[in-house]
C-alpha cells in the first residue's frame, strides 16, 4: 500500500466515525425531543383541565355557599322548634323561706317527651 490509499483509508475511517457519532448525537437528540414533547402536551393537559376548574369555580362556591346557608337555617329553624317548646312544669313554694308569692319553677326530668319534641327528634 501506498501512502495515498493509507491516507484515504485513514480518512476514511475517520469520517466513518464521525459519522457514526453524528447519527448516535441526532437519536439522542430525537429521544430528548419525544420527551419534552411528551410533558408539554401534560403539562398543556393540566393547563386546560385547571382553566377549566378556574372557569368553573365560582359556580360551585355560591352553590356551596347557597346549600350551607339553607342548612345553617333549617338548623337554625330546628333549634328555635326546640327552644319553643314547652314541657310540664311544677310549681312548688320555696322550703325554708317565706314565700309570699314566689314559686320556684322545676321542671320534671322523668316527664314524657312532649309530642312535638318526639315529632322534631324523628325527622331526617
Amino acid at each position: 500500500m501506498n501512502v495515498i490509499q493509507i491516507v484515504a483509508a485513514t480518512i476514511l475511517a475517520l469520517s466513518l466515525l464521525f459519522n457514526w457519532y453524528q447519527v448516535k448525537k441526532v437519536e439522542s437528540f430525537q429521544n430528548d425531543i419525544s420527551e419534552l414533547m411528551t410533558k408539554v402536551e401534560l403539562k398543556q393537559a393540566v393547563i386546560d383541565e385547571q382553566k377549566k376548574e378556574i372557569r368553573e369555580m365560582p359556580a360551585k362556591y355560591i352553590e356551596t355557599t347557597r346549600a350551607m346557608d339553607k342548612e345553617i337555617c333549617l338548623g337554625l329553624n330546628q333549634i328555635d322548634k326546640v327552644m319553643s317548646l314547652h314541657s310540664s312544669r311544677n310549681d312548688i313554694p320555696v322550703e325554708g323561706k317565706e314565700v309570699r308569692n314566689e314559686k320556684t319553677i322545676i321542671v320534671d326530668v322523668d316527664d314524657k317527651l312532649p309530642d312535638d319534641l318526639v315529632k322534631l327528634l324523628n325527622e331526617d
